[in-house]
C-alpha cells in the first residue's frame, strides 16, 4: 500500500459487530460517512472496539456492508489474537477493519455509567481491566502499524477512556454524554480535563449542552473568553458542537400493517430505547396507571427496547391491566414503522447524580418521523427540543404528576384534532434541515480535514 494513504484510526469502546447489535451504531455511520464523500479523501478506516457478542462470528467472514452514497463497503472483523494478519488485510481491497478486544464481565453490556451507577465496586474493577486491555491492544496495533510504515489519523470516541488511552497522538474526540458525566464524577476532573484538552487535535460534542458542561470543567479564564472573537482562546476554538446524524425513514411495510392491525382502537403511545432507569419509563408506567380511566382506556403503550429494567416494567404496568405491547428489540425498519403509527413519542428521562440525556437518536428520529413529542426539559433534550416547532412539544418534568398532565392535555388535544398535519410537516422538515447525515456531512469532514491544518 502506498504511505501516501490517508487511514482513519478509530477507537471506540461501543461498536456495533453485527447487523443486529445496537452498540453505537453512529460510530459506524459515521466512518461509513467518511469513506463515502470525495471530500474526505480517505482509503479504509481501521476500528479497535470490544467484542461483546456472546458468539463471535468468524474471523475470516468478510460481510458486504450496506451500500452507502453509491458505494459499497467491505469490512472484515479481526481478532486481536490474530494481530499477525493484519498487513494482509490492509493490503487488500477492503474498506474497514475491526480489530477486536474481548471484554471481561458485564460491566460494558448497559454502558459504564449505568454500571457504576448499580455495582459501582463491582463494576469499577471490572472497567478498569477492559480499559487496560483496551490500552494494551491500542498500543500494539499503533506498533503494527508503524512497522508497516502506516500513519493514521486517530479518531477517539468517548473522552473517557477512548481519548485518555490515545492522548498521546492527538486524536480527534467525539463526546457523547456519558464520558462527560463520567468525568464530572472523577476527583481532580478539571485538572484531568485541562491535561486532556491540551494533547487532543479537536474535541466535537454531540449538543450544546454537553459542550457547555466541558467547558465547566476548564479554567475560568477560558470561558470568560468572548465566543467567535478574535480574543476567544484556542481551546474554546477546538471544542465545536456537530450532532450525530439519522438516517431518512424506510419503514417495513409487513410490520407497519401488523402494528396497525393491533393498535387501531387506541392513541399509540411509543417509547424507543435502552430500558435504564435514566430513560424514566418507570415515571411514564406510573403516570398511565394514574391517569383516569376514560383516558387510560384510550391508549395503548408500545415499549421499544431492551434492558435491566424490562421485566420491572412489563410487570408494573400489567398488574395494572394498562394497555401496552413489549416489542423488544427493533432494527431501524421496524423502528421506523413503530415512529409512523405512533400518536406520540414519549422522552421521560430523568436526572441521575450528575448525568443527563444527552441528544437521543430516537427523539429526533420521532421528530423526522412527524410525530408528536413528549420529553423532559432537560440536558440535551432541552436543546433538541428549542430547535423545533413548539406546537408539536409536549415539555414535561420527570415526575408522575408532570407526565399526567401533560398526557391528559395530549390526550384533549388528540381528541380534538389539534395537532395538525401542518404542524407535524413543519417538526419534519426542521428534524430533516438540522439532523439528517446528509445536512450534517459537511461539518463532520470538516473536522476530519482540519487535522491536515492544524499543529
Amino acid at each position: 500500500m502506498s504511505s501516501n494513504e490517508r487511514i482513519v484510526f478509530c477507537v471506540s469502546t461501543s461498536y456495533p459487530l453485527g447487523t443486529d447489535d445496537l452498540n453505537g451504531p453512529f460510530v459506524k455511520r459515521l466512518n461509513e460517512l467518511f469513506l463515502s464523500h470525495r471530500s474526505a479523501q480517505l482509503s479504509r478506516v481501521i476500528v479497535l472496539c470490544f467484542d461483546r457478542r456472546a458468539k463471535p462470528n468468524s474471523p475470516t467472514k468478510i460481510s458486504q456492508m450496506t451500500p452507502r452514497q453509491n458505494q459499497d463497503f467491505i469490512e472484515q472483523v479481526l481478532p486481536l489474537s490474530q494481530l499477525a494478519d493484519l498487513p494482509k488485510l490492509i493490503s487488500s481491497r477492503l474498506n474497514m477493519i475491526i480489530i477486536t478486544v474481548p471484554s471481561f464481565g458485564k460491566s460494558l453490556e448497559i454502558g459504564a455509567p449505568d454500571s457504576l451507577s448499580t455495582s459501582p465496586f463491582t463494576s469499577s474493577f471490572s472497567l478498569a481491566l477492559n480499559m487496560c486491555r483496551l490500552w494494551q491492544a491500542y498500543r500494539k496495533v499503533k506498533k503494527k502499524l508503524g512497522k508497516l510504515n502506516i500513519n493514521t489519523i486517530v479518531m477517539a470516541h468517548w473522552l473517557i477512556p477512548s481519548a485518555l488511552l490515545t492522548h498521546q497522538d492527538s486524536p480527534i474526540v467525539y463526546c457523547h454524554g456519558g464520558d462527560i458525566a463520567l468525568l464530572e464524577s472523577l476527583p481532580f476532573n478539571r485538572y484531568l480535563t485541562m491535561y486532556l484538552i491540551q494533547r487532543v487535535q479537536s474535541v466535537v460534542c454531540v449538543s450544546s449542552d454537553l459542550r457547555d458542561r466541558l467547558l465547566a470543567l476548564l479554567p475560568d479564564e477560558i470561558n470568560e473568553s468572548k465566543p467567535d472573537s478574535p480574543n476567544e482562546s484556542e481551546v474554546r476554538k477546538a471544542i465545536r458542537v456537530i450532532p450525530m446524524g439519522i438516517e431518512k425513514p424506510v419503514p417495513c411495510l409487513s410490520y407497519k400493517a401488523m402494528l396497525k392491525e393491533q393498535t387501531s382502537r387506541f392513541i399509540v403511545i411509543t417509547t424507543v430505547g435502552r430500558l435504564v432507569r435514566i430513560k424514566g419509563y418507570d415515571i411514564l408506567a406510573e403516570a398511565l396507571i394514574s391517569l383516569p380511566t376514560k383516558y387510560q382506556e384510550q391508549v395503548i403503550w408500545c415499549m421499544a427496547g431492551d434492558g435491566p429494567e424490562r421485566t420491572d416494567l412489563v410487570n408494573l404496568v400489567r398488574n395494572h391491566d394498562i394497555n401496552y405491547m413489549e416489542l423488544g428489540q427493533l432494527d431501524s425498519a421496524q423502528r421506523d414503522a413503530l415512529l409512523a403509527v405512533s400518536n406520540l413519542f414519549v422522552a421521560p428521562s430523568r436526572r441521575l447524580g450528575k448525568r443527563v440525556e444527552g441528544t437521543p437518536l430516537s427523539l429526533r428520529e420521532a421528530a423526522l418521523n412527524a410525530c408528536p413529542i413528549m420529553a423532559s426539559d432537560l440536558g440535551g433534550v432541552a436543546t433538541l427540543l428549542n430547535e423545533l416547532p413548539p406546537e408539536s412539544l409536549y415539555r414535561i418534568e420527570p415526575t408522575v404528576q408532570s407526565v399526567v398532565r401533560a398526557l391528559c392535555q395530549f390526550i384533549e388535544d388528540y381528541n380534538k384534532g389539534v395537532c395538525r398535519k401542518v404542524m407535524l410537516s413543519s417538526m419534519k422538515e426542521k428534524a430533516k434541515e438540522l439532523w439528517t447525515w446528509e445536512a450534517l456531512a459537511k461539518a463532520h469532514i470538516q473536522v476530519l480535514n482540519d487535522n491536515d491544518s492544524r499543529p
